[in-house]
């Protein structure tokens, strides 16, 4: 279950700490590749998969700082995918966690979505608003994009209280 981010389109510098470490990490096959021409094939991503959460956050080139107080009780963060949209051993790669949290009240199902990368997101359609640390978050529906010492995050919550979700929303981009 992915929230759509509609408000916001990729494309911008990225920004690399360290080598995307894949020693670890699983390439997963996540098409029928004797489908799909070869042309397309060498533009998907390459999709892995990690043992463990705190695998898939060592993995990356990046310092990820995932908000520990959320606005409702989960199991934890797990991840939903891990992705080398540019191929690893290219210049510049740029890398992409999907995590989620999802409620343990199974009888009012709530997530917290999270999409990590390091490439600058450019928002369009969305309302600032101002965060702590002299940062600036960018809400649209459900959803705020925060850009943060070259990362970009994009926080969303599903399942929540309507009129809690912009409160849930900054408070969630204030720990990152």
């Amino acid at each position: 279950m992915l929230i759509t981010f509609s408000a916001f389109i990729l494309i911008s510098g990225c920004t690399e700490h360290r080598k995307f470490d894949t020693s670890k990490l699983e390439v997963v096959d996540a098409t029928n590749t004797s489908e799909i021409d070869e042309n397309i094939k060498k533009e998907q991503p390459i999709d892995y998969e990690a043992p463990s959460l705190k695998i898939a956050i060592e993995s990356l080139p990046y310092d990820l700082k995932l908000p520990e107080k959320l606005p409702f009780e989960t199991e934890g963060f797990r991840v939903n995918s891990l992705q080398d949209l540019n191929k690893e051993g290219k210049k510049g790669n740029i890398i992409r966690i999907h995590l989620m949290a999802v409620s343990k009240d199974k009888s009012n199902p709530k997530i917290v979505d999270i999409l990590v990368q390091n490439q600058k997101i450019e928002v369009n359609g969305a309302n600032e608003v101002e965060l702590k640390n002299n940062l600036h978050g960018y809400i649209a529906g459900t959803t705020i994009f925060v850009y943060k010492d070259g990362i970009s995050y994009l926080i969303g919550i599903m399942g929540h209280d309507a009129k809690k979700i912009e409160k849930a929303l900054i408070d969630l981009a204030n720990q990152i």
